[in-house]
């Protein structure tokens, strides 16, 4: 397999099974029969589909297929994720909560094709915009005049994990509803301007104070929440600080690029949040330092067609 072909498949093969009419049975082995290959081959299988291992539903397996078609390339499976597997599908071990990982931590779910999303701030036409900009498939969504609205074909779910008028807006109640949930998009109003900013942490949250290292994070804004063809994309130029996690602080991208309050002040006070270009692309707001009418985090979820 060239390299080029493996770019291809990697960077289109989550997109494939999202919109293929009939399931793809995709079989890539080096050799013929597992049980007498020798390291070498287990380790060229290994750099063949190490990008391709978050694709597989193993959510989907039964016991059977597991024995047949997974347990044969232990060798290939990160370790955890092996151990979960085997303790899914074992009846001897007890079955622990799954974390079993898709694509980027995007973790799979079964959702109706015709569903909607729990928001006061964001409706399909949102979602379908930042779906482009999570897999990248297009910075403008807008060029051919056309934005995605039909959920059928959205490739994400979003799950409401919280909203500041129900949940609280201190960093309290940000980290208790929104730590450790792998990718998320953060999305505010802007009091007084009817403005929608927020950003993507694929990486997830946490009250340690710790810096994430991530290329795919980005920040947004809708310029009047409606306004669609004056959003903004700016996506991160300083991996190192993509994301800053802090007990003290909710959301935080980049070096002050985009901040949810400080020194533990709620959210919705005046002045509370600020952005200031530093760690991404560009300007998303004009406004230096804010408050917060409403707020919603959202878990993002890799979308499994039902039939």
């Amino acid at each position: 397999m060239s390299s080029k072909y493996l770019t291809i498949l990697c960077r289109d093969f989550g997109q494939m099974l999202e919109e293929a009419d009939d399931d793809y049975n995709v079989i890539i082995e080096v050799g013929e029969k597992p049980n007498i290959w020798t390291d070498e081959h287990f380790k060229t299988l290994e750099t063949k589909l190490q990008n391709l291992i978050p694709f597989i539903g193993f959510s989907q397996f039964n016991s059977a297929q597991f024995t047949q078609q997974v347990k044969p390339y232990k060798q290939i499976l990160p370790i955890k994720l092996y151990t979960e597997l085997e303790n899914k599908f074992s009846p001897k071990s007890p079955i622990p909560k799954p974390t079993i990982p898709s694509a980027v931590t995007i973790a799979p779910q079964m959702v109706p094709r015709n569903g909607s999303i729990n928001s006061v701030l964001i409706n399909t036409r949102h979602l379908g915009i930042l779906s482009t900009w999570i897999g990248r498939k297009d910075d403008n969504p807008f060029k051919d005049g056309n934005i995605v609205h039909d959920f059928r074909v959205i490739p994400y779910q979003l799950k409401l994990l919280l909203r500041g008028t129900r949940d609280g807006f201190s960093p309290g109640a940000f980290h208790n509803k929104c730590d450790s949930k792998d990718a998320t998009i953060v999305v505010m109003k802007i009091r007084g301007s009817g403005q929608l900013i927020g950003g993507y942490n694929p990486i997830g949250w946490s009250s340690k104070n710790m810096w994430v290292n991530s290329r795919y994070c980005f920040i947004f804004s809708f310029d009047d929440g409606m306004g669609l063809h004056k959003s903004v994309l700016s996506r991160i130029v300083d991996p190192s600080r993509a994301i800053l996690c802090s007990q003290m602080i909710g959301a935080c991208f980049g070096s002050g690029d985009l901040v949810m309050g400080g020194a533990r002040s709620d959210f919705d006070m005046d002045l509370a949040c600020s952005s200031n270009i530093q760690s991404y692309e560009k300007t998303i707001t004009s406004l230096d330092r804010f408050s917060v009418e409403e707020y919603e985090v959202f878990q993002v979820m890799r979308r499994l067609r039902t039939c």
